[in-house]
């Protein structure tokens, strides 16, 4: 199957289609397929796919143990503060891999605030030490 423009026009080709298709290197086979659409500009391909790249060996189970993460501790210089004060609020943890987002405020393990009204601030902890199985 195939398409083209031409003159502004989407044209077809579906005479010789056959299911299923095999791809000549016999990775791919498309089980079925049909095209769908309203209008004679707009039409849908649809398709059922069958994917292998080679050899399928013995599956194993394996057991995958997730430690929890270690915590975030949060100090803040000053508890309260008057209108015009500022104070350091400072994110530490046992991880030395987590990087630190702070809403209001910024990034990093420290920031300075300084707000004019009540404000609550919320720290997001990124652990970097993931890496892929």
């Amino acid at each position: 199957m195939s398409a083209a423009f031409s003159g502004g026009n989407l044209i077809r080709e579906t005479s010789g289609i056959t299911y299923p298709y095999t791809s000549p290197s016999s990775n791919v086979v498309i089980t079925s397929g049909y095209i769908s659409g309203t209008t004679f500009s707009t039409y849908y391909w649809f398709y059922d796919w069958q994917i292998s790249t080679g050899c399928e060996g013995v599956r194993v189970p394996i057991v995958a143990t997730v430690n929890p993460s270690p915590a975030v501790n949060i100090a803040v210089q000053y508890p309260t503060l008057c209108t015009g004060q500022s104070a350091t609020l400072t994110a530490s943890s046992s991880n030395p891999d987590y990087t630190y987002s702070w809403t209001p405020g910024g990034s990093g393990a420290s920031i300075v605030v300084a707000p004019g009204t009540t404000t609550t601030y919320t720290l997001n902890a990124i652990d970097n030490t993931a890496v892929p199985i």
